[in-house]
């Protein structure tokens, strides 16, 4: 994506909407990534990043540290023990890391995905990581809703049953073109909301596509990304296990005599 082209999307977004720096690839394999996301601060937006730092220069870093990343924050993600995160661990993937380890950046944090579930950080980090004070996680990797195959991992099965609305909904994907599609699993671009270069962004949530995904998510025959992502079978189990104890909690308060049992 060109400057120019994230400028003028930019203009059709409102202050209140945070811009994530993540999404389908590495931010910092655009040139221009610090650059917008200066530019963003700028104009007061909120700012968050998901980056591995490929492509990420020490100069990059000084002009980026004092910018106060809110909510979802500065997220590093590390390259694990096993090589499946394809990140080069070099002399100058150490100068990148030092530099951001000492760099005091607002609400930074680690984690390390694993190919099948949680798995150890890269053995030449684990000091590294002792020395700061930022959090750190250990997770699985997605199969992007069933977009692609990893290793060990069966094909996900089609979410059945009535789907919570949840805030991924909004947390959209803008591509170089001007584009926005569902959301970060949308790998296969199968939800594309509308054009950001061309309408609103209200209007995204007034599309005909997003209007089938709300109704989709009550009906288990349609075809919707969401009833084969990971994240919906999270929060669809999740959900059960909150109204299952709330139902034993009122067994129980019920038969004490302190409410009534309906």
């Amino acid at each position: 994506m060109s400057f120019d082209t994230f400028k003028r999307c930019l203009n059709n977004i409102p202050r209140d909407v945070e811009i994530i720096f993540s999404g389908f690839s590495e931010p910092w394999l655009n040139p221009e990534c610090t650059k917008m996301v200066l530019y963003s601060h700028e104009l007061g937006f909120k700012i968050a990043v998901f980056t591995t730092t490929v492509g990420l220069r020490l100069s990059d870093i000084d002009l980026i540290k004092r910018i106060p990343f809110k909510d979802w924050g500065f997220v590093v993600h590390l390259p694990d023990n096993k090589g499946q995160t394809k990140i080069k661990v070099d002399k100058n993937y150490f100068k990148i890391i030092n530099k951001l380890f000492n760099s005091n950046i607002q609400n930074i944090s680690y984690t390390c995905p694993g190919p099948t579930g949680p798995t150890e950080v890269h053995s030449k980090l684990k000091q590294l990581l002792k020395k700061t004070k930022a959090p750190s996680q250990e997770r699985g990797l997605s199969t992007r809703a069933g977009n692609i195959k990893i290793e060990g991992l069966p094909p996900l099965k089609k979410i059945k049953g009535a789907i919570s609305r949840s805030g991924c909904l909004n947390h959209n994907i803008l591509l170089p073109n001007g584009d926005v599609v569902l959301c970060c699993m949308d790998w296969g671009l199968q939800h594309i909301l509308g054009n950001l270069l061309v309408s609103n962004y209200d209007s995204l949530f007034k599309s005909e596509e997003f209007l089938k995904i709300t109704k989709g998510l009550k009906d288990d025959s349609a075809g919707i990304l969401c009833r084969y992502c990971e994240w919906g079978r999270k929060r669809i189990f999740i959900l059960r296990v909150i109204k299952f104890f709330w139902r034993e909690t009122r067994k129980r308060l019920a038969r004490r005599g302190l409410i009534q049992n309906i």
